[in-house]
């Protein structure tokens, strides 16, 4: 048996950090209720009751179970309960997924970079399913890291089967696998030792993939161009990818990416290749389809550990550890004592930024600003939506039996002006308003009816000239305004108006 090394000495630092994220990550749960609902979450509550046939059933069905269960009509805070649950889970996993090939510093410092994430906090306060699929290949990829270590083929298996699972959650996981297989082809291709067992393993499962994926892929591209045609742009997926992982967080990766290839660092080279997996396809994918920032949000993770990758510290077999074939005689299994002789392990390769009032430093650099945009995102942001919900309130309020409600983000009218209603596609108090339906206004001037228009102005730029020029010309001179509920954030006008025609 061969004499252990002492653990190293607790890191106060990397505690402090840890805390400070799994802290901050609660604030997720702030406001939760407060902010009105959009178009999106009220499909949420009508599909997951009423819907069927998704090709990412997982969140669906968690939805319909837990929905069901309360014996009344959801509110906002109901709604996005599990995505904020699920939102701060991903904390604590990502600390998890990193802490054996990163050391506890960069570990707690990629957690506290998600944590402070407007980002991350947004999707973790919408009611949608990204949040899920985020924690799932967290965790995935976290075996897979320990696969690599251990040379565990079977590991590497359970790793790309979790963080495949996530594609029931939400299809756009698999931006995050194709990265995490060829991830130890990266490995060897870089010189580091990767067992061949692995990378036959690798190998297996993008044949398998490839085979199995294709079609599925396909489909799925083809459905996505549907619901929004002749929209492709590589550019609008670049700025607002841009927008949302904020320039300073990009050019941070940018540093740990050099990094991770001069140094050769394992787990940065894993996150590396996923993000550059993850992007490049994104990236072809918008050249037939629509393509924006929140499809490629299960990268966070990655962009943060690469952020955060000067403060890694890597272990490694030291000297004269006996092979791990050998035959021991305890016959303790090979994975056990590989984890075993791991945890008394020093550090082979020290992090760049060693000294805590440097790592300090760089750490506030990220995060100060991160912090920021969470503090304007539940401040003068209102949570970064259209205030949909004061607008159809408003109208709730002052509306007379007979009128006719015409609006944008329809079903969230249909949420608000219908109080028991949940199959909310079905809508029967307001008629929906978009750049498909124009000449809604045009067929019920025939009726003379009393007409409230709920619009967001910036909406109209989408449409056809010659629709938004009519809808304009409406609006100004046969209408009077009733209500404005602005809101600007950054470059997006998220402000929401509220005409009536007497």
């Amino acid at each position: 048996m061969p004499k252990l090394r002492l653990k190293p000495p607790r890191d106060p630092l990397a505690l402090g950090l840890g805390v400070l994220a799994l802290l901050l990550g609660t604030v997720r749960f702030v406001k939760l209720g407060e902010w009105g609902l959009w178009i999106d979450e009220a499909f949420t509550l009508a599909d997951s009751l009423h819907g069927g046939g998704f090709s990412n059933p997982m969140g669906y069905a968690l939805y319909e179970r837990f929905l069901s269960g309360l014996g009344r009509r959801a509110t906002e805070f109901d709604l996005r309960l599990l995505p904020a649950l699920a939102g701060w889970a991903c904390i604590p996993a990502l600390w998890w997924a990193l802490r054996p090939g990163f050391g506890a510093r960069a570990s707690s410092a990629a957690a506290l970079l998600l944590a402070t994430s407007s980002w991350h906090l947004y999707w973790s306060q919408s009611a949608r399913f990204y949040t899920l699929a985020m924690v799932l290949s967290i965790l995935g990829v976290g075996v897979a890291m320990r696969a690599f270590r251990r040379e565990s083929w079977v590991l590497l298996l359970v790793g790309i089967g979790l963080a495949g699972s996530a594609a029931l959650a939400h299809p756009t996981a698999v931006f995050v696998i194709p990265g995490l297989v060829v991830a130890p082809l990266v490995l060897r291709r870089m010189g580091r030792d990767c067992g061949q067992a692995l990378v036959r393993t690798a190998v297996a499962v993008l044949v398998v993939g490839a085979l199995l994926g294709t079609g599925w892929g396909i489909t799925l591209i083809g459905k996505w161009g549907n619901i929004k045609p002749d929209s492709a742009s590589p550019a609008h997926l670049a700025l607002t990818t841009g927008f949302y992982a904020t320039p300073l967080l990009g050019a941070a990766a940018l540093a740990g990416a050099a990094l991770a290839t001069r140094r050769r660092q394992a787990g940065g080279l894993v996150a590396l290749s996923i993000v550059v997996s993850g992007l490049g396809l994104a990236l072809i994918a918008s050249l037939v389809v629509r393509v924006a920032a929140q499809y490629v949000f299960l990268l966070l993770p990655w962009l943060v550990t690469l952020a955060v990758l000067p403060l890694a510290s890597e272990t490694e077999r030291p000297e004269g550890e006996p092979d791990l074939d050998e035959d021991d005689e305890e016959e303790e299994p090979r994975w056990r004592r590989r984890a075993r002789l791991d945890e008394g392990r020093p550090p082979a390769r020290r992090a760049l930024l060693r000294r805590p009032l440097v790592a300090t430093g760089w750490v506030a650099v990220l995060t100060l600003p991160a912090l920021t945009n969470c503090l304007l995102y539940l401040g003068p942001r209102h949570g970064e939506r259209p205030r949909w919900k004061d607008a159809y309130l408003t109208v709730f309020d002052q509306r007379h039996v007979g009128d006719l409600v015409l609006g944008m983000a329809a079903p969230v009218g249909e949420y608000y002006l219908s109080p028991n209603r949940t199959d909310l596609r079905d809508m029967r108090e307001v008629v929906y308003l978009d750049k498909f339906r124009a000449n809604v206004p045009v067929f019920w001037d025939r009726f003379a009816r009393r007409t409230w228009f709920v619009v967001n102005l910036e909406e109209l730029e989408e449409w056809d000239s010659v629709d938004r020029q009519r809808m304009q010309r409406i609006l100004r001179e046969d209408c009077r305004l009733v209500a404005d509920f602005p809101l600007n954030v950054e470059s997006r006008d998220l402000s929401v108006s509220v005409y009536l025609r007497d």
